[in-house]
């Protein structure tokens, strides 16, 4: 039996190009993984608590703060594509709409590791958090009309090089992509 987790591949001209598997933060824990060899990796319920608060609020500056000057945030159903933290603190408003009550709920958490070890004095950033996956739905009442997404928002917490990762020291957001589920969607456009 394989181990829960969260494949994401790329493809280029209808081959895989790269490829990332994202494990349960229990799996990670039960096998001593990166950062939960050490503590459970705090890091990881910071990221998710900034993430969900700053979005929630629709606060441009506090989604803004969540990023690094360079990101680049993709949400290609729903097309919205910024580059830069202003760029992407204006989604603010457009991501989940602009009126009524917003509550971001978190359906399940996917983790990601710098190495599948823990630190050591010569290596003191192996098994660091480098990217956590949130799967969310994030419910809208706008006057008693509801808005309900369901997706999976992929953050890279730095930068992916061919055969390196180099980790923002203050876990900012270097890249994010957002992935729907169909069924909710399909929901939504059929009331």
């Amino acid at each position: 039996e394989g181990w829960p987790a969260l494949d994401i591949y790329g493809f280029r001209d209808g081959e895989v190009i790269w490829g990332e598997v994202w494990y349960l933060p229990d799996e990670n824990e039960r096998f001593g993984i990166g950062c939960f060899a050490v503590d459970g990796c705090p890091a990881m319920g910071e990221v998710v608590d900034r993430y969900t608060t700053a979005w929630s609020s629709r606060d441009s500056d506090a989604v803004a703060a969540l990023y690094s000057d360079d990101a680049y945030f993709t949400d290609s159903l729903l097309g919205l594509d910024a580059t830069g933290v202003d760029a992407i603190g204006d989604l603010a408003t457009e991501r989940f709409g602009s009126v009524g009550d917003l509550s971001i709920n978190v359906l399940g958490l996917y983790a990601w590791t710098d190495g599948r070890f823990p630190p050591t004095e010569t290596n003191p950033d192996r098994g660091r958090l480098v990217g956590v996956a949130i799967h969310y739905r994030a419910e809208a009442d706008d006057d008693g009309v509801a808005g309900i997404q369901e997706a999976i928002a992929v953050l890279h917490l730095g930068n992916l090089h061919e055969a390196s990762f180099d980790a923002d020291p203050h876990g900012l957001i270097h890249y994010e992509e957002v992935y729907h589920e169909p069924a909710t969607l399909l929901a939504e456009l059929q009331s």
